[in-house]
């Protein structure tokens, strides 16, 4: 007998809990005083994501940033030390 599949026309369990995500609203001062006192591992910092610019130290400069929510500018993100270089 053939396993009955999620219409077309109805959003998944995990597009439903994306959306939610994606409507809360603080997310990055949150995740930024976070960030400040404590060492978030990878982990869990993995699903930690959100929109917005960033601030990112790099020797002797620092640049801004737009964090799309990838994992490329999460790592850039919740690596980095506010106040410190990479």
């Amino acid at each position: 007998m053939p396993r009955a599949t999620p219409s077309a026309g109805f959003p998944t369990m995990r597009k439903i809990a994306r959306k939610l995500y994606r409507a809360i609203p603080f997310k990055q001062p949150a995740y930024e005083t976070l960030r400040r006192f404590l060492s978030v591992p990878e982990p869990i910092y993995r699903h930690l994501h959100f929109r917005g610019v960033i601030d990112v130290a790099a020797e002797e400069t620092s640049f801004r940033m737009w964090h799309h929510g990838y994992q490329i500018e999460n790592e850039v993100f919740w690596s980095e030390r506010p106040g410190k270089p990479m």
